[in-house]
This record gives structure tokens, sequence and C-alpha cells, in this order.
């Protein structure tokens, strides 16, 4: 008798937790944890405390398009500040926006802008990539009024993306005629999902940003809540899909979706269908020893992005769109016919991705898309494409960005020289 209390025990209480996330606010403080102020009662108005140079940031007040007001920072590129002596006035701040590049930071959850792992990743950008950053608190974050939904999340990044676009005054960026030249979406962990959204919308809107950099993302909401585990040990919510239709379940209680995988082949099918002069250049970073969110992941979204370039060169699956593989029959068929299927796939791969390995670091897989329904007059040269690259990391866990994978992202979006990012990933 005593021996059945426990499982029934943790049973209910697990059924409890789960009928608990049908509420939306409690569903919001699961996912977002906005609540969780790290550092605990934070100082904007002074990041020195948080070991930023003295007049290297400004603290800002941003409102979005339904009227939420949500805090910033503005931190200046390390030239800029080699360049100008301190304190400065707007006027010096605006000139370094025009000046230099500009990496809107959008971040996971839990935590605000002042994080000590957040303010070491923007000073690799401010000194690797020689950029502005402009690291936003979502609602309900930081400083920030009102509480985090999907919708509001993009409009606080979209927010933040056309106040840099006001204080460059219409100037252009290294003499480009493109709006979004210089101007780079950096999202990470609970921010990618941000990233690829507000992308696409910029990018549909004629305005695409030059790079797309997405560091520890996940395929969606729905594909990360049943591949979590805690510590990177304990499948907190693997029982679900021991439950029939348990992703159209999922995805009616949802209310956070961030559907990366949906979003992403559709950003790159509308540069191939109306290509706009500049096209933006998406890179995905992950550590193979993330225990928050499954290296697979990062894995899931390039091989989908293959298969979208691919399309009719894709060889077809032995088994049908389903891929149901016969439980019963010739065993040995079966491996032979999946080897062979494979073996297929590995090779209409290496077609169109370029891999590259840097001892001790990790792999970098490049692929260039191609240009589809291009415009007449566009070019068709490599350099002018699309590419997606996908950069493998043996180290680095959840929240640590190394130097070598801004170096290696400035590379491949076109901020900085190519030389200067292997020979930094190599060390």
């Amino acid at each position: 008798m005593r021996a059945q209390v426990f499982p029934v025990a943790f049973a209910s209480i697990y059924l409890l937790f789960l009928l608990s996330m049908l509420s939306p606010s409690l569903q919001a403080h699961f996912l977002f944890l906005h609540k969780m102020q790290v550092p605990f009662r934070p100082d904007f108005d002074n990041p020195v405390r948080y070991g930023i140079a003295p007049y290297k940031t400004r603290n800002l007040r941003l409102t979005t398009s339904d009227r939420v007001q949500i805090g910033a920072w503005h931190v200046l590129p390390d030239q800029y500040m080699k360049e100008h002596r301190g304190p400065f006035d707007e006027a010096h701040y605006d000139k370094a926006l025009q000046k230099y590049p500009t990496v809107v930071y959008l971040h996971g959850n839990a935590a605000n802008r002042a994080a000590p792992f957040r303010t070491a990743t923007y000073s690799l950008i401010t000194s690797r990539l020689g950029a502005n950053v402009v690291a936003i608190d979502y609602r309900g974050f930081g400083d920030s009024e009102g509480s985090p939904s999907e919708e509001g999340l993009v409009r606080d990044a979209r927010a933040a993306w056309d106040w840099v676009l006001e204080k460059r005054a219409g100037k252009s960026f290294r003499k480009s005629s493109e709006k979004g030249a210089g101007m780079i979406v950096m999202g990470q962990s609970l921010g990618t999902g941000v990233a690829a959204k507000l992308s696409l919308d910029l990018t549909q809107g004629g305005t695409p940003p030059q790079g797309v950099v997405l560091i520890a993302p996940y395929s969606s909401i729905r594909g990360l809540i049943t591949s979590y585990r805690i510590g990177g040990i304990f499948p907190v919510f693997a029982p679900l899909s021991t439950i029939p239709f348990a992703n159209k379940f999922l995805d009616r209680v949802l209310y956070t979706h961030f559907n990366t995988s949906a979003v992403l082949p559709i950003l790159l099918s509308a540069t191939r269908k109306d290509p706009p002069t500049t096209f933006p250049r998406v890179v995905v970073d992950h550590a193979t020893n993330d225990e928050v969110i499954p290296y697979s992941h990062s894995e899931q979204l390039f091989d989908e992005l293959i298969a979208l370039e691919l399309g009719s060169d894709l060889p077809l699956h032995p088994y049908g769109s389903n891929r149901k593989i016969p439980k019963t029959g010739d065993l040995q068929s079966v491996s032979d016919k999946l080897k062979a299927y494979h073996t297929r796939v590995q090779a209409a791969r290496a077609s169109k991705v370029k891999k590259r390995t840097i001892e001790g670091f990790g792999t970098v897989e490049t692929m260039v898309m191609s240009h589809g329904g291009a415009t007449a007059g566009a070019s068709d040269s490599a350099e002018d494409a699309p590419t997606v690259t996908l950069i493998r990391t043996h180290h680095g866990g959840h929240n640590r960005v190394g130097e070598g994978v801004i170096d290696l992202a400035g590379e491949l979006i076109g901020i900085i020289d190519s030389s200067a990012s292997t020979a930094s990933a190599a060390r």
C-alpha cells in the first residue's frame, strides 16, 4: 500500500501543475520569469555599477507602438570611446549610431539588462564588432511597464529598431542606400523567437536588417516544452508526449508560441520571391553542452532551411511524408533503405553546405540561398545572396558567448574582416 502512495501523490501533484499551466498568467510567469530581478533592485542610471566604463552607456526610455514605456541601454563601441573623451551629450551618442554598426540585443527570460552575463556580451559586441548595442528590457522586465506577451515583446523590439533609425536621422550608413545596413538583430534564448519575428516583419516591410544572429535558439515554445529538462536531466514535460494529439493540445492551450521553425523559412522565402537590395544574413549559434535548450533545436532549424533550399532535389523518404517505418517485415531491407536514403540526403546537403572545422572550437556550416525570383537587375552573386550559417561550439553552455562566436558572426554578416574572426575562433 505504501509503495503505491508515492507514485499516486507524484502523479496528482504533476497533474495539478499541468492544470495550473492553463492559466494565462501562470503560463506567462513560468515562461518569461520576468519578476526575477538579477541584479536585485538595479540602478539602471548608473551602469558603471555593473562593470561598464564611465560615459559608455546612456539609459533610455522608449515608447512602443501601443504606448508602453520600456527601459533600454545604448552602449557605445570601444573605438568611439578611444576617439572621444567623455562625458558625452546626446549628440555624441547619436553620432556613434550614425558612424558605427548597431546591434539590437534581445535577451532571454528572467533577470534584466544589467545581469552580469548580459553585460559581458555587450562588452564583446562593442569591442569585437566595434558596434553600438541597444539592449532593451521587455515589458514587465526590469524597469519596463506592462506585462509580457508574444506580440508585446515583438513591439518592444520594434521600438528599439525604430529608435535607432530615428537617431540616424536619415543618414546613410557607410554610403549604403539601405536603411537596415549596419543593423544587426541579435537574440539570445527566449530573445531568438523575438528576433526572428522582428526580422520577418522588417524584411516584409522592405527594411531587412543586415544580419540576424540567434544564440541558443529553440524551434518553437511547443518544441521547447516537450524537450525541456531541468538541469539537463529531468524531462519535466516528457509525459505529455504520451498523450494522443499532444502537439495539437499544446497549440490550443499555449498563449505564447514563438514558432521560429515556421518563421525562418518564410523570412528567407520572402527574400527569394521579392528580394530587397540587401539580404538578411542569418547566423545560428549553439553550444553542444547547453543544458537548458538542447542543441538539437538549432540542428532542426538549419535542416529545415536546407530542405527549403533543396526543394525538389531533396530525396524522398522511402516510407512517405509521415516517415512511418514498418514494425514488421524484413528488418534488413528497412535498414538498407534508410541507409541509402540518408546517404542521398548527406550528398544533397554537401552540395549546398560548406563546412569548416576549427580545432578546439567547433564547426561552422554555411549555406548560400538561391535567389528564387530575383527582380530584374538584381545580382546573382553569392555575396549578394542571403546566407544561413550554423555555428556549433563545444563550449559555452547556455548563457556564455565567446569571442570566437561574436567574431564569426561579424565576418558572416559582413561587419568585420574574415581573417580576424578565424584567428580568434582558433585561439
